[in-house]
């Protein structure tokens, strides 16, 4: 069972990995867009929404929705960050 898990979670990893790497130039776009512009932001915004991403992993149930995960976090952390 606990084996069982553990390849799930390590599934999980695997995609958030990919999803990084295929969407995290979009991603920073995108906040870059609600930052009105402002690197810096963009940046500690972005930090934060992959960091958030990754502790939040094992609560993302479906792992085909994890690109519209991602850009929610993103845009919750843009409003906390103004």
């Amino acid at each position: 069972m606990k084996q069982l898990r553990v390849e799930a979670e390590y599934a999980k990893m695997q995609i958030f990995e990919n999803i990084c790497i295929l969407y995290g130039k979009e991603l920073q776009r995108f906040i870059y867009t609600l930052t009105r512009n402002d690197p810096y932001a963009m940046e500690e915004i972005y930090q934060n929404t992959m960091l958030g991403a990754l502790l939040g992993l094992k609560y993302l149930r479906d792992c085909t929705k994890m690109k519209i995960w991602i850009f929610s976090i993103a845009k919750a952390e843009s409003k906390r960050y103004y």
